[in-house]
């Protein structure tokens, strides 16, 4: 089941984004580097103020509500994919524990130490594929797991290009055009396997006029992860990517969902 309980958010306490207004990166961008890590014992793990500061921008309920980790790339290698894996693992463990322990509103109905975290490991690809969505509808919330924050680890990716992160700031939709919380518009949501999108009448504008793209990550070259806030799914920010040409049969567009 997916949490359902929604914030208590007046509509002026919150001034969000939109493709032709899109939030500076410094409110989401974090280019890793070396004070963002500790090494213990050759291996390296999140510092205390990346966790610290990750968590601040999850739950600020006013913009973003997401981050954007790049760089990991530079400090454990391209080459070194389940190394990179597990450090963005143990992060959004670390970011949830974190969140938890200081009492924050997106955990009170989950509890880290009860619930074990999951981490699906895929191809976006084939995802795409075996769907069965209507592919002009490429922004979407999942529909598995009771994530109060979502972690996405994108590439890298294989004889494609495109397939950067997008994201669309449904609330900020909804409180623009319909003055309302986005649970009045639940009958509007259209579910598929593993995942929901708003129906087709609605979903032109929102992909047209608050979808923004994150172009700071490369995943050919990189595996940027990207977490943001989840809770409930209709408050947090439809995802999606960028347009992707294949090169090749053999193009591959690694994904890893990390949720509880």
């Amino acid at each position: 089941m997916r949490c359902t309980k929604a914030f208590p958010l007046k509509a002026n306490q919150r001034f969000g984004w939109s493709h032709h207004h899109p939030p500076s990166p410094e409110r989401y961008l974090i280019h890793l580097s070396k004070p963002d890590l500790d090494v213990v014992n050759t291996a390296m793990n999140p510092s205390p103020s990346l966790i610290q500061k990750i968590a601040s921008r999850l739950e600020d309920v006013l913009e973003p509500r997401f981050t954007l980790i790049c760089n990991s790339a530079s400090h454990f290698g391209l080459e070194n994919v389940t190394a990179i894996r597990t450090f963005h693992e143990k992060l959004f463990q670390d970011v949830s524990n974190f969140l938890h322990q200081q009492g924050s509103k997106l955990f009170e109905e989950l509890d880290p130490l009860e619930e074990s975290p999951f981490r699906v490991e895929t191809d976006g690809i084939k995802i795409a594929k075996g769907l069965n969505a209507p592919t002009e509808r490429n922004l979407h919330w999942d529909s598995f797991g009771n994530s109060p924050i979502r972690g996405l680890s994108y590439g890298p990716n294989k004889d494609l290009t495109g397939g950067k992160p997008r994201l669309a700031d449904f609330s900020q939709f909804m409180w623009d055009h319909f003055q309302q919380r986005p649970e009045s518009l639940l009958k509007e949501i259209e579910s598929f396997s593993r995942l929901q999108s708003i129906r087709l009448e609605h979903y032109q504008q929102i992909d047209n006029d608050y979808s923004i793209a994150l172009q700071e990550c490369d995943p050919n070259n990189d595996i940027p992860l990207l977490l943001f806030n989840d809770h409930p799914f209709y408050d947090g920010p439809m995802h999606g990517v960028t347009p992707i040409l294949k090169h090749s049969q053999f193009a591959k567009r690694p994904l890893n969902i990390h949720g509880w």
